[in-house]
């Protein structure tokens, strides 16, 4: 979900929100910045850290 909204005149402030899942985990994401684009990109940066709390093997390299 993305949502622009003026917080003062002439200033606008995008806030994202994203859900992720890795099997039965499901965790939110969010963002804001005046950029949608780099909104999101903070909201799915902020899942994903929330995933790697949950079970930090996800970012573990394989040994093959």
């Amino acid at each position: 979900m993305n949502q622009t909204r003026a917080q003062r005149e002439g200033e606008a402030q995008a806030k994202a929100t994203i859900q992720l899942s890795l099997g039965e985990k499901i965790v939110t994401g969010r963002g804001a910045h005046e950029n949608t684009l780099t909104a999101s990109a903070h909201a799915y940066v902020h899942a994903l850290n929330k995933l790697v709390a949950l079970d930090p093997r996800i970012v573990q390299p394989t040994t093959e």
